[in-house]
């Protein structure tokens, strides 16, 4: 079991990763071409590599065990994005839920609380 200041430091890299990309979860999809978006892609040199891979290859991006063959010529900031967000992912795959519960429901209703609570578990 975590401790809660482990757990609040896990809450905080993640915190972090999603300010710092919060482009890409604001917009949608659709959007995200025509509102220029795609600049910020660009800013980070991600676009001429993405742009460069095939849909599978897209498709495996995120899966570090799948996707080293994918590395060369990948942009630095694009590798470390990917590792961090594997790195937020797999160290709240390993905390308990009962861990999460008093801290995701500070400032939340009831009805919010169950609504969260019913999401959780559908996406586990």
């Amino acid at each position: 079991m975590l401790s809660e200041n482990e757990l609040k430091c896990k809450v905080e890299r993640c915190r972090t990763l999603l300010t710092k990309f919060r482009f890409l979860i604001d917009s949608p999809l659709v959007n995200f071409l025509k509102d220029g978006h795609w600049k910020f892609l660009e800013d980070l040199e991600w676009s001429k590599y993405l742009l460069s891979l095939d849909d599978r290859d897209l498709a495996i991006l995120p899966d570090p065990a799948r996707c080293s063959n994918l590395k060369d010529g990948m942009p630095e900031s694009l590798e470390a994005f990917l590792a961090d967000c594997c790195s937020v992912y797999s160290c709240f795959d390993t905390v308990p839920v009962s861990d999460c519960e008093s801290i995701v429901n500070l400032g939340m209703s009831p009805k919010k609380q169950h609504e969260v609570s019913m999401m959780g578990a559908f996406v586990r």
